[in-house]
């Protein structure tokens, strides 16, 4: 039976997919239907009635967004009594509508204004007073004017149905209806900034961007935010060199148009005063700003003196993944290839070496799965219940799974299954959730192992891989998987089978597996995990580890990492060079005695280690950044840097997909793109190349530096997705599985203490943006209600966080929160640098990705006399 209907609108028959709606077969035939309710991203709602077509056989009207299409049906969009009823309706809507055109900030862009001019009447057929509301203050970066509303609820929906949160609704009926927030409160949500996007007037808007341009003298550039590894598209509204606004395209990108709080409100960051405009050079007499060519000249002949008098291998190079992938490249080849050191590292060494390398060791690839996987997947193991917080868009493609296709969720996590007010939380939405204790996600991969193990195996296991997985398990009893776990035999069993009888079944990984103790052995043990669930090698199946970097992914792919050469080639093992811990220490015990710097503060990411010592026992250290930090306060060179927003470039997101960056802004101050840094000092190290890479128009490309590292990848680097069979035979032959009987992790009397990001912030960047410090700007401790009750603690008190090593510890506010369990305690990272100190630093043994986000700590209150 044929899935396509044949229909006649205006005259034109047109071809469409069943179940299509009348609006969206119009829009094909290039009929647009006046709306305001309808959105494609909602359900059909049919409340404001503007897009009424007449069907034939039909007596009545009927709502175009609503009413799907049917074979031989016959479609006006503008008969006359089709544009009567839109003309009644229009003069309805305009009826209570203000005349402040003028100052409203939708101006331009406003659906109201435009179907008005096609609609509507000149003049009002109403004499009576308007009915209006008294302005009210809603929150700290969205502005409500309930005079502009239409009612159409796209907001409300949109919170509801997309993003999860719940955090708007209806009050009141008839003419005196407005959306707000529970109980006339205060907004507190997620602040996605999806109710202003799609919100068809001026209702509501962004208090950021109030009355400061008009739409149409804004220059828009379409980009890519930098905030996380979701590879979002966004656009860039920048006037006068200033970045004013940001908005996205309904449909576009790897995130189809849906931001985050990040995204939308965050960049006030890239215009910051604090950002570092020129080089600068610290001298024995103070800090000495001069012009770049100086910056150059003393950059290259330090290198260079440094090289002469103890070797190459004294130059180390440490580079950020929120780089573009033609800096991290051109970075690589600087240190390797110029300098001759095969010291390089980067900012995916903080866990997403984990991934990519044990995905690259099974399968021969990292590209596994991708977000269309997950929304049409119908089973989804996630070891990420943070996911919200950290990347919240894919965290949007699951929820998108469970309500479009009934995708059951299964989350491994130690949240528990509540949820803050208005702040969506996986946990809360899976089907099944397997709260683990704090630090014994390897424990959980076991135990769902176990169960898959004595179950039934996907038979396309290879025989190998079987028996040395059955092996390793077969001496570990659930009793004591459920003593270091938290979780029961059949809880293990019941997930186990549900994502095992999957036909699509996707495996999400992030920062607690990737970040742990032992990562690199628990991603070889989540991948051995997904096949023999039989969720690899079939279309819609696979393994997407999630990265807090915008560019982790492509930072190793341009040979960001000592294990690895451009395209992940391996590196030469007769010449290994050292990660970044390793460089620290090399520092310390004087055998570096020049560390290069790009984005990177090993001061606040290490606090555990003694980093200070080591830098000050440099020679030369060179930072180049966005802002002042705590390491470029030691640098005896500091270069400017341009943000993602000033240049040209591309960004490999954690699905794998490669994205063009494009500046929106010139770069601000006399800062530069890192690339062209790095292109610059290669001529002025490398005699034998004046100009190392082609020039287009006058200027250097960054193009043709992405062209020339395309031809270094190997064949197929960039289009291999999905497993590759010889990889994965190779493995299940040669590989050593083993298990270690699980530890308990409990300890009595304390509280697991976890670190990590906040919903409203990403690394240190987000500090600088006001609409972000507005939500978030002090460091305070979440705790879960029943345990603040138990200690008789009140809201905003100040505790004390101790350890045996550390008795003086740490003094925070407290904040209950309902996702937290009880006897475990969460910090964000971003402004509380001191309560890593407490925390105990392990080393992976195989990657050397440094593990330090939880442990093990004393809470008490602080008296009244102490304070």
């Amino acid at each position: 039976m044929s899935s396509q209907v044949t229909l006649k609108i205006n005259g034109q028959d047109v071809t469409v997919e069943k179940g299509t709606r009348v609006i969206e077969a119009a829009k094909l035939a290039g009929a647009e239907i006046a709306h305001f309710c309808y959105h494609p991203k909602l359900k059909p709602d049919a409340n404001c009635r503007m897009c009424l077509v007449e069907i034939e056989k039909m007596p009545k009207l009927q709502t175009s967004c609503s009413t799907e299409v049917s074979e031989g049906m016959v479609v006006e969009t503008a008969s006359e009594k089709v544009v009567d009823a839109q003309k009644g309706v229009m003069a309805f809507l305009l009826g209570n509508h203000p005349l402040d055109c003028p100052e409203c900030d939708q101006g331009g862009e406003c659906q109201l204004q435009d179907f008005a001019h096609q609609h509507g009447a000149m003049t009002s057929p109403f004499g009576e007073v308007k009915r209006t509301f008294e302005k009210s203050y809603f929150g700290p970066l969205i502005e409500k004017e309930m005079n502009r509303c239409v009612s159409c609820l796209r907001c409300v929906r949109y919170c509801d149905e997309v993003i999860g949160a719940n955090a708007l609704g209806s009050m009141n009926r008839g003419a005196m209806h407005e959306v707000g927030a529970f109980a006339r409160q205060e907004l507190a949500c997620e602040f996605c900034g999806g109710c202003i996007q799609i919100c068809p007037v001026g209702a509501l808007t962004s208090r950021l961007a109030m009355f400061d341009y008009r739409t149409w003298q804004l220059k828009k550039t379409e980009s890519i935010c930098n905030y996380c590894g979701d590879g979002c598209t966004l656009t860039l509204e920048a006037a006068k060199e200033e970045i004013t606004r940001v908005s996205s395209e309904m449909g576009t990108g790897r995130n189809s148009g849906d931001l985050c709080a990040r995204g939308f409100f965050g960049y006030g960051a890239i215009n910051h005063e604090s950002r570092l405009m020129r080089p600068l050079l610290r001298l024995e007499n103070g800090d000495l700003e001069v012009t770049w060519q100086w910056a150059f000249d003393k950059t290259s002949e330090d290198l260079k003196a440094i090289v002469e008098k103890y070797g190459a291998k004294a130059v180390g190079g440490v580079i950020s993944a929120q780089c573009t992938n033609e800096a991290v490249y051109l970075f690589q080849k600087l240190m390797r290839e110029t300098i001759g050191t095969p010291h390089i590292d980067s900012g995916a060494r903080f866990g997403y070496i984990n991934a990519v390398s044990a995905l690259t060791e099974v399968f021969g690839t990292a590209r596994l799965a991708s977000y269309e996987d997950i929304v049409e997947s119908d089973c989804l193991l996630v070891f990420a219940g943070e996911m919200t917080e950290t990347n919240p868009i894919a965290a949007l493609k699951v929820k998108e799974a469970i309500r479009q296709n009934r995708a059951k969720l299964i989350t491994v996590s130690p949240y528990n299954a509540r949820r803050e007010t208005y702040i969506s939380h996986l946990p809360h939405l899976a089907h099944q959730h397997l709260q683990v204790q704090v630090g014994s996600e390897s424990s959980a991969i076991l135990g769902l192992t176990k169960a898959i193990l004595e179950a039934e195996p996907a038979s396309a296991t290879p025989q190998a891989m079987l028996a040395k997985m059955k092996t390793a398990v077969s001496g570990i009893s659930f009793e004591s998987i459920e003593a270091a776990s938290g979780i029961s035999e059949s809880q293990f069993q019941k997930a186990a089978a549900l994502f095992r009888s999957a036909k699509r079944g996707v495996l999400i990984v992030g920062r607690s597996v990737l970040r742990g103790a032992e990562g690199h052995e628990a991603m070889l043990r989540l991948s051995e995990l997904a096949v023999i669930s039989g969720q690899i090698g079939r279309p819609g199946c696979g393994i997407l580890p999630l990265s807090k970097e915008s560019n982790a992914f492509g930072a190793l792919e341009m040979g960001g990492a000592p294990e690895f050469l451009p395209g992940l080639q391996p590196s030469d093992p007769e010449n290994k060079g050292y990660n970044l811990l390793e460089m620290v220490d090399a520092a310390a015990r004087g055998e570096i005695k020049a560390l290069y710097l790009v984005g990177e503060n090993p001061l606040r990411s290490l606090p555990q280690k003694k980093v200070k010592a080591a830098l000050e026992n440099l020679e030369l250290l060179i930072c180049q950044d966005l802002y002042p930090t705590e390491t470029t306060a030691l640098a005896q060179i500091v270069l400017p840097a341009s943000s993602y927003a000033e240049q040209s470039g591309r960004f490999t997101n954690q699905e794998g997909e490669i994205q063009k960056l494009r500046p929106a802004i010139d770069p601000v101050g006399n800062s530069k793109p890192d690339w062209e840094i790095f292109s610059t000092l290669t001529g002025k190290l490398n005699t034998k190349e004046k100009t190392p890479y082609q020039k287009l128009r006058g200027h250097v490309s960054a193009d043709a530096v992405w062209k020339e590292a395309v031809m270094a990848m190997p064949e197929g680097w960039s289009t291999q997705k999905g497993a590759k069979p010889e990889a994965l035979s190779a493995y299940a032959e040669n590989a050593q599985i083993a298990w270690q009987l699980p530890e308990k992790t409990v300890q009595d009397g304390l509280f697991a203490l976890q670190v990590g990001q906040s919903l409203f912030h990403a690394g240190q960047m987000s500090t600088y943006a006001s609409g972000l410090t507005t939500l978030l700007n002090a460091p305070v401790i979440l705790i879960h209600p029943e345990d603040a009750e138990r200690l008789s603690l009140d809201e905003g008190e100040q505790v004390q966080l101790s350890t045996e090593d550390n008795k003086a510890g740490i003094q925070l506010p407290v904040k209950t929160s309902k996702k937290i369990a009880e006897g475990t305690l969460f910090v964000s990272e971003h402004f509380a640098l001191s309560v890593k100190t407490l925390l105990p630093l392990s080393v992976d043994k195989t990657t050397g990705v440094p593990a330090g986000d939880s442990g093990w700590v004393a809470l008490s209150k602080i008296s009244v006399a102490a304070s």
